[in-house]
């Protein structure tokens, strides 16, 4: 990497210092002690392609951050089918595992408390799964990977899951083992009328349907709901993590008796607890820093832009002295005078931004078809990106433009 770098520096220096080596060269000597040389409208039309190429460029970044933002806030904040705020788990390990229902009403006692279910997996971390589910009737041709877990009875209240058909578990048939929920999608790939009572299998599991719950999200928001089969617990050691609901108003006073409690039930483990919030938001730590690095590279692409705008608003202002002062002798108003200087800039950026838009629209286009739940790609930030290119290219042009035009203009036509 440090070998490509220096490289890079090695390179660019070569081809920076080459382009004004090889124009200079280029000059009459005689015409350059008289002042009198031109670069011609090779150079002038070099001049142009470098506006239009770096706010190309600039457009094209600044849409990506929008859309990368705004996808990104959509996946974070979206519905997932149940909820997660105020949902604290703690790992089920020693003296917990069987001493869980007593534990469980222990904790209850505090009234910002409000619910706890246990379960086999955190909902970020599901990773049972496989294919191979029988069902009568069932396409040969259909072999979904379904997603399961165990929970107890508690389940739905504690992540206010919705039962859509049939009931959920009681305490009276959980541990019987012969029953199980599935989620709305599975529901639509075994395609029974009624669906409870339908009878699913896979090796030595066998199960009865018993309800239907909603979809919600069990992996990442950037990918489909799939199939869910949830089951009963068996045993005491199908339950790894504790979920406790949390109310606002208390929550300080809950978390210590939480703290103490479980202290007191299993001293020969450390306490530790974590907040479902949290993981969620280190699923999408990627597209934050994708994000980020957009920004980034919008602001550099920015600045240098409106460098090199800055730079050639003064060369051609320079370049313009004597056109500038025999104007103003002859009448022309100032305003006049800077609506043409900038006329003649705003038309490059303007170009470029017509040329950004469709190439940003067919990208992004291409990027979110990969996600399964996405924004739909409106004007807004095409319309953002655009006027604020021509923005900050206006405030570049319109210091050096001023300068011109407020020159005395018997100072303009003393110029050599």
């Amino acid at each position: 990497m440090m070998l490509i770098l220096l490289a890079l520096i090695f390179i660019t220096g070569i081809i920076a210092g080459s382009y004004p080596a090889l124009m200079l060269s280029t000059f009459r000597p005689v015409k350059v002690l008289k002042g009198r040389f031109e670069t011609g409208k090779s150079g002038s039309l070099f001049r142009r392609l470098l506006v239009i190429f770096q706010f190309t460029i600039s457009t094209l970044l600044i849409i990506g951050t929008l859309v990368t933002i705004e996808q990104t806030r959509y996946l974070k904040t979206k519905d997932l089918g149940f909820s997660r705020e105020q949902l604290i788990y703690i790992p089920i390990e020693g003296n917990l595992a069987t001493n869980l229902a007593p534990y469980k009403q222990a904790l209850l006692q505090h009234p910002g408390v409000l619910h706890a279910s246990a379960t086999s997996h955190s909902p970020t971390g599901v990773y049972w799964n496989g294919a191979g589910w029988q069902w009568e009737g069932r396409d040969q041709n259909v072999n979904p990977m379904v997603t399961n877990f165990y929970v107890d009875e508690d389940f739905t209240a504690t992540f206010d899951v919705k039962v859509l058909e049939g009931e959920f578990f009681s305490p009276k048939n959980i541990s019987a083992g012969h029953y199980a929920i599935i989620n709305q999608r599975f529901a639509e790939i075994i395609n029974h009328d009624p669906i409870i009572g339908t009878k699913i299998s896979k090796g030595p599991y066998r199960f009865t349907v018993l309800g239907v719950v909603n979809d919600f999200h069990f992996s990442p928001a950037t990918r489909e709901i799939g199939p869910m089969i949830i089951a009963g617990h068996g045993a005491p050691a199908d339950l790894r993590f504790l979920f406790l609901k949390l109310g606002t108003a208390q929550l300080r006073e809950a978390i210590e008796h939480i703290k103490t409690t479980t202290t007191q039930m299993n001293p020969a483990f450390p306490f530790e607890y974590h907040f479902l919030d949290n993981d969620y938001a280190k699923m999408y730590l990627a597209m934050d820093q994708m994000g980020s690095l957009y920004r980034v590279f919008a602001f550099i692409a920015i600045f240098i832009s409106a460098l090199g705008l800055t730079g050639l608003s003064s060369f051609m202002a320079e370049r313009r002295t004597r056109e500038i002062g025999i104007r103003r002798v002859l009448g022309a108003r100032v305003s006049g005078l800077l609506f043409m200087m900038i006329r003649s800039f705003m038309k490059w950026v303007l170009i470029a931004n017509v040329l950004a838009c469709p190439l940003a629209y067919l990208y992004l286009k291409h990027w979110l078809a990969d996600f399964p739940y996405r924004i739909a790609l409106t004007a807004m930030p095409f319309v953002i990106a655009t006027g604020l290119a021509m923005l900050l290219a206006l405030i570049s042009v319109l210091f050096q433009s001023s300068r011109a035009a407020l020159a005395s203009p018997a100072k303009s036509l003393n110029y050599e």
